[in-house]
């Protein structure tokens, strides 16, 4: 692998010109939309409103994978851009445990969700950034490349008796979680978003994506993930529930 230098001058004096990136927030505002609408579909479905089998179908599984798949190539993207990672990393964290419990009131189980697998890539990309930094970040995508085909191919369809591995893709028989998203494979999709950010910053002028403005509430809604993530189910299942009333 060919090595590099870290973080360049021109992308330091970047990030000092522009801040956020509005961008990445307009983005990340997206799939939190877009997260709330199959959310409340899962939550009319369980109160009957829609028919049985509907979030699973391919098309809403591909909309979920779509989404998830956004957030956490976002969060890689942003955490090149954070000088605090661990600490955002294990408040991302909590969130996910906080959710978790909050699931469980209701008979949901989470194991491993999407807002813990973001923590503990955040906080483990803290501690692996520098030492990352010694390869291209095109040859460190393309080494992420077939380990995350191989943990997909596994945490789909591999099971073993050491199910207390769940967190690295690797579930007991009879495990499950109704959001599961363990660090292999996704933490190297996680990665690869951080790397592209690592090369567009190293160029010697970033461009016109870095400046550009994204005015109103779907950038307000980026900028609030965090927030709206962990507490959009208090709103979105006493709905579902009102309305499962009202229909029947």
């Amino acid at each position: 692998m060919s090595c590099t230098t870290a973080t360049s001058s021109s992308s330091a004096s970047m990030s000092e010109r522009s801040g956020r990136i509005e961008l990445i927030d307009f983005v990340r505002g997206l799939a939190v939309i877009s997260m709330i609408i199959y959310h409340f579909a899962y939550d009319l479905e369980m109160f009957g409103v829609i028919p049985r089998g509907t979030v699973y179908s391919t098309p809403m599984y591909l909309f979920e994978r779509a989404i998830a798949s956004t957030f956490i190539f976002v969060a890689g993207f942003s955490s090149r851009l954070s000088r605090s990672n661990l600490r955002r990393g294990a408040l991302v964290f909590a969130c996910g445990l906080i959710v978790a419990l909050c699931s469980g009131f209701v008979g949901v189980t989470i194991r491993f969700g999407v807002l813990e697998l973001l923590g503990a890539s955040m906080m483990i990309y803290g501690v692996l950034k520098k030492p990352l930094d010694r390869f291209s970040p095109a040859a460190v995508s393309a080494a992420c490349i077939p380990v995350f085909c191989a943990g997909y191919y596994v945490y789909r369809n591999v099971h073993i008796s050491a199910g207390w591995l769940y967190p690295l893709g690797l579930r007991g028989w009879g495990f499950y979680s109704a959001d599961y998203f363990p660090l292999w494979p996704w933490f190297f999709l996680f990665l690869t978003g951080a790397q592209l950010a690592r090369a567009l910053l190293e160029l010697r002028e970033p461009g016109e994506w870095t400046r550009r403005r994204f005015p109103g509430p779907v950038s307000f809604i980026g900028r609030h993930s965090l927030v709206i993530y962990t507490a959009h189910q208090l709103v979105l299942y006493p709905a579902a529930w009102a309305i499962s009333l009202a229909a029947s």
